[in-house]
């Protein structure tokens, strides 16, 4: 840091090469922090004085920079730590805004998560940040003295440690890496120490919030959504409606709300970002991700009407998308209905569109009165005039 350059060793500490100098011109640094390399040797690195990421070659030639000083989105205050997953995306420990942010490999923002705070998810100062092969995400909150794990859309799954010197316990965390096997490694600087951890594979059972109906969503979520807790403004409290779910998208960190026939229960919902399928869909960007859902109609064929509530989203060039998992093809659903609302005074967009028990757009392929339909709001590649969920 205090030279402003990267070095470059062997693997048993030979000198290769070197690259910076002081200044803030391209390839030049002002105490740069973190570094981490993707699958193509390419070289990131957290220019933190310069409120900058630069990336490099494996040889150290300059090939891109982005950021600047702030808190809006791919701005930072003291970028600290850096760390890539296996589909090339950059996470970045915004420590002086308490908060990570995501990026493609060319830092095009995606998404971020955190504040200040010790609540799950809240951090003091986030200094050092790593994946693991599965994709997940994890953060040493070096102020609350804890190491936080998230899912790479940034949900919270776990957190451990506290205060102190005894084995699990932290003073201010600063390193964090893991190894094929899942193991996690911890710096613990103001112990002189480091941790390994074996975390289980499994996560600590939970104790279930209650929810009202049947889709799972906790009351508390529900009753804390947009317009009162009546996020789709139908006049009815979405806590108390079996065929309702509304919940904050871990894509956007805006609510959604699922909306189906009155005959029907939700009995299950998620949102997940593209960057977990398994296929991606040629030619389309989802910027909202994809809802999965499982509603229960009762009625062998039923068809039911499903309206998505978007908040924070203008409906402008989107197309509606569907993803069957079981083959990996997507599909466009045919004249859904795409309007703009405002409902609590925010933006929203109405999504309604029709599926029937058993046929093409159920992806369980039985007609048992259950509809499983995971779709998605996208954009179509640049270049291209529409989107589609």
């Amino acid at each position: 840091m205090g030279n402003n350059r990267i070095q470059k060793f062997t693997s048993t500490g030979t000198f290769l090469t070197k690259w910076g100098a002081t200044g803030s011109a391209d390839g030049e640094f002002n105490h740069p922090r973190g570094i981490t390399t993707d699958s193509s040797g390419n070289v990131y690195v957290t220019d933190m004085g310069n409120r900058r990421i630069q990336k490099f070659n494996s040889t150290g030639t300059f090939l891109a920079k982005w950021g600047s000083s702030g808190s809006a989105d791919g701005e930072f205050n003291d970028p600290f730590g850096i760390t890539t997953d296996s589909s090339g995306n950059v996470y970045v420990a915004d420590m002086g805004n308490n908060r990570i942010q995501k990026f493609d490999a060319n830092g095009t923002f995606l998404t971020k998560w955190g504040a200040s705070g010790s609540a799950d998810g809240e951090f003091s100062y986030p200094a050092s940040i790593t994946t693991d092969s599965s994709g997940n995400v994890y953060v040493t909150d070096m102020g609350n003295n804890r190491i936080q794990k998230f899912t790479s859309t940034g949900t919270f799954l776990t957190k451990w440690g506290a205060s102190g010197s005894a084995d699990g316990e932290f003073n201010s965390p600063v390193g964090i890496t893991t190894d094929s096997s899942g193991n996690v490694y911890v710096a613990d600087s103001g112990n002189n120490r480091i941790q390994k951890f074996a975390y289980p594979s499994e996560e600590p059972e939970t104790p279930e919030e209650p929810s009202s109906d049947s889709d799972g969503i906790p009351d508390t979520i529900e009753n804390s959504s947009p317009n009162s807790g009546d996020a789709n403004n139908d006049g009815i409290a979405d806590s108390t409606q079996a065929n309702v779910a509304s919940y904050v998208n871990p894509v956007t960190n805006s609510y959604v709300v699922l909306q189906t026939s009155s005959e029907c229960s939700i009995t299950a919902t998620t949102t997940t970002s593209e960057d977990n399928l398994t296929i991606k869909d040629s030619g389309y960007n989802y910027p909202v991700g994809l809802t999965n859902f499982t509603t229960d109609c009762n009625t062998p064929g039923f068809t039911a009407t499903i309206n998505l509530y978007y908040y924070n989203l203008d409906s402008t060039n989107y197309t509606l998308r569907k993803h069957n998992p079981n083959n990996n093809s997507f599909l466009t659903i045919a004249n859904p209905t795409l309007t703009n609302l405002t409902i609590d005074n925010k933006p929203v967009t109405k999504v309604t569109y029709q599926v029937t028990d058993g046929q093409q757009l159920d992806i369980d392929n039985t007609t048992n009165g259950t509809i499983v339909d995971p779709v998605g709001l996208a954009t179509l590649a640049v270049g291209s005039p529409n989107t589609g969920l």
